[in-house]
């Protein structure tokens, strides 16, 4: 596994080391949450998306595809795809450090744990000991969730995405790849040991955790995506929901306030933690008056 995949897949969703890749298995009729924010002129269609998926599942819906057709432009969080090269840079600069031991931030149990896991899971062990804890995350996550069947390029964003630029439609970003990347990489080290370890400790419920999630994400379910997610973030890593979760929501509600002053119809696709509980986006955009309605 190339140390730049790895990375990317950080990009696609960057609270997956503590359980907010949302998968999905069995299911019922699809019915992703989504929101409108209209005024006389403007209107902004917010789905909540999983960046990843397994192969064979039906997730879209009527209203999600009318809404697609309609809008003139397609917003998500990064375009990875432009900005490859940019990761790789990223990850080898702000992701290794030759002169700090991982073992010294996460403990030496912690990471012998982390290379056992690195072994099962293919991933070459020479540099392990120079990641730093978020990187090393990110790494391991996204090889647990490759093992049970997953696929990070068949995401809802970037399925969207990819129809989005075969229909004409500009793409639409919140962030740089760097600026995302950025939130992570300016953590300090021991708040992302923490969210190592308990990536560690989870490994063997990482599974169950997804089925939970699943079946809230395909049902449109808020108040069980909100418990799981960002509630179970904030509550449990504050430091992390606020870089990851609301300083990012704080900058794009600004960026739609703008979208809102002009006109037309644009849709909106970001990470579902965005969207569900306090500070998000929804949230925000009623607070400074705007219709928010579910659609």
């Amino acid at each position: 596994m190339r140390l730049s995949n790895a990375v990317q897949a950080v990009s696609r969703n960057v609270a997956v080391g503590i359980g907010l890749l949302f998968g999905l298995g069995a299911q019922a009729e699809a019915d992703p949450a989504m929101w409108v924010v209209k005024d006389a002129d403007s209107t902004v269609y917010l789905l909540g998306t999983i960046h990843v998926m397994k192969p064979g599942v039906t997730w879209r819906s009527e209203k999600l595809d009318a809404a697609l057709k309609s809008s003139s432009e397609y917003w998500m969080e990064a375009d990875l795809q432009t900005d490859l090269a940019v990761v790789q840079t990223y990850a080898m600069n702000f992701g290794m450090d030759s002169q700090k031991a991982l073992s010294s931030s996460v403990g030496e149990a912690n990471f012998e744990k982390f290379v056992e896991l690195a072994k099962r899971y293919d991933i070459p062990t020479r540099d392990l000991h120079m990641m730093r804890p978020w990187l090393a995350t990110m790494l391991l996550s996204r090889a647990q969730m490759i093992s049970i069947g997953y696929d990070p390029g068949l995401g809802v964003d970037q399925t969207l995405q990819k129809e989005s630029v075969a229909a004409g439609k500009p793409i639409k970003s919140f962030e740089t790849v760097a600026e995302q990347l950025g939130y992570l990489a300016d953590m300090p080290d021991k708040v992302a040991a923490e969210m190592l370890v308990q990536t560690l400790q989870e490994v063997g419920e990482g599974e169950k955790i997804i089925e939970a999630l699943q079946t809230a994400w395909l049902s449109g379910n808020v108040k069980q995506l909100q418990k799981i997610g960002p509630d179970r973030m904030r509550q449990g890593a504050p430091e992390l929901f606020d870089a990851m979760i609301k300083r990012r929501n704080d900058n794009w509600v600004k960026q739609i306030e703008t979208l809102m002053q002009g006109s037309g119809t644009q849709f909106i696709a970001v990470g579902a933690a965005h969207l569900v509980g306090k500070d998000s986006l929804p949230e925000q955009l009623a607070k400074l008056g705007y219709k928010v309605q579910r659609y």
